[in-house]
């Protein structure tokens, strides 16, 4: 992700030393490990739709299973969409009642 001029990566505490430390120092932000971008971007692509395969492929993870663990809750509308093939299979809107299924 950061190379040094050779075009070889550059070992994480070089990437300390000459890049995020830098960085968050000149934004007066404050310390965020590296790794949290990570998460943002997930993050980011779940809210704008991406399915949570392309996200475990992006992130690199063994199966879905890992990422559905991690993220699966920042699915916009996921829980609204089971409510609503609740209803389909009922016949009742459960989420506007405020019922259950039994």
């Amino acid at each position: 992700m950061f190379p040094d001029a050779s075009g070889q990566p550059l070992t994480p505490g070089a990437v300390w030393q000459n890049v995020w430390g830098p960085l968050h120092k000149r934004a007066k932000a404050r310390y965020r490990k590296p790794h949290a971008l990570r998460h943002t971007f997930a993050s980011l692509l779940i809210q704008q739709g991406a399915s949570l395969a392309y996200v475990r492929d992006q992130m690199g993870h063994h199966s879905i299973k890992m990422t559905v663990d991690i993220y699966g809750q920042l699915v916009p509308g996921a829980n609204r969409a089971a409510v609503d093939r609740l209803d389909d299979a009922t016949g009742r809107n459960l989420y506007a009642t405020g019922a259950t299924a039994r």
